[in-house]
């Protein structure tokens, strides 16, 4: 409390110092006739100055034995509360993550079928032939984005895994057997 009580003093004085300095030539350009106020100023930056030094050495500093004793700094001493960090707030999924595995069928491809790919990308293939429409597909996550669209991550029924674009799937079961692909007709 004493440094803050010493700098608010020294900020004070450094602030009249500065503003008879700065009104100074102004009273005198502007009138040469009104010296008595230039001295009735002067006077009364004397009289501030000299009260401010005053009160500045009225502040005392703490004694060198206080400074260096380690159990007067730790009887004051008070820990500060840890600092509090905001827990990461989840991104929000496309489409509510499946509590268990559901499945989706292949569909809206016009009978070409879709690629299975190794990310949610379309030129990331997993194998050069596509999946037919109507053929089951376990979801085993969320709705991811990727190129623009949405992806569903699936395994095939033999098992392999990757990604089909979720557009090209439906969640209703079209009670019918893989149809036949259609050459160059592939999602």
């Amino acid at each position: 409390m004493n440094s803050r009580r010493f700098h608010t003093l020294l900020a004070a004085m450094l602030y009249v110092v500065f503003a008879v300095f700065l009104i100074w030539p102004i009273l005198i350009q502007r009138a040469p006739d009104q010296a008595a106020e230039v001295q009735r100023i002067a006077s009364q930056h004397d009289a501030i100055t000299s009260a401010l030094e005053a009160a500045s050495a009225a502040v005392v500093a703490p004694s060198p034995s206080a400074r260096a004793s380690p159990s007067a700094a730790s009887a004051t001493a008070t820990p500060l509360p840890p600092p509090t960090v905001p827990s990461p707030t989840p991104a929000t999924p496309l489409s509510p993550t499946p509590a268990t595995p559901h499945t989706v069928w292949v569909a809206n491809t016009q009978g070409g079928g879709v690629f299975l790919r190794n990310s949610p990308h379309e030129g990331d293939r997993a194998n050069a032939s596509a999946i037919a429409e109507n053929t089951p597909l376990t979801v085993t996550g969320e709705l991811v984005e990727g190129d623009g669209q949405q992806w569903w991550p699936v395994t095939t029924p033999d098992g392999d895994a990757g990604y089909v674009p979720q557009p090209y799937t439906t969640e209703k079961d079209p009670q019918a057997p893989p149809a036949p692909l259609v050459p160059d007709q592939a999602k």
